[in-house]
């Protein structure tokens, strides 16, 4: 692994970042203009990909949040629209029992 990297590790439920840095004070230290200029550039640089880890790091927990906020939303929307379902066909079976004639039983007339 090279100074500076991330090694990522990546679980179902968790993902892990592990910055390591090695750094030999002696060979940073500028002697020229343009090695100073370097090391200018090396730690913008270096600040810039920090950055970029840490995004990556907070969109990938924003997604995971919003994966799990869809199904979640999924689920509660399957089961509403059983609900609604049920409550509609009983309403009608309600309704059509109300406008049916009833089947009465009436023992026939006795003739004496």
């Amino acid at each position: 692994m090279s100074p500076g990297r991330v090694a990522w590790v990546i679980t179902p439920h968790r993902v892990v970042g592990l910055q390591i840095y090695v750094v030999n004070t002696a060979v940073l230290c500028a002697v020229t203009q343009m090695e100073s200029s370097a090391l200018s550039t090396y730690h913008s640089l270096k600040a810039v990909e920090d950055y970029q880890t840490h995004h990556k790091l907070r969109e990938s927990q924003g997604r995971s949040f919003a994966e799990d906020l869809n199904e979640r939303v999924l689920y509660w929307s399957v089961g509403q629209t059983i609900i609604i379902l049920v409550a509609g066909i009983g309403q009608v079976i309600v309704l059509r029992s109300f406008f049916s004639e009833r089947k009465t039983t009436h023992a026939p007339p006795t003739h004496t």
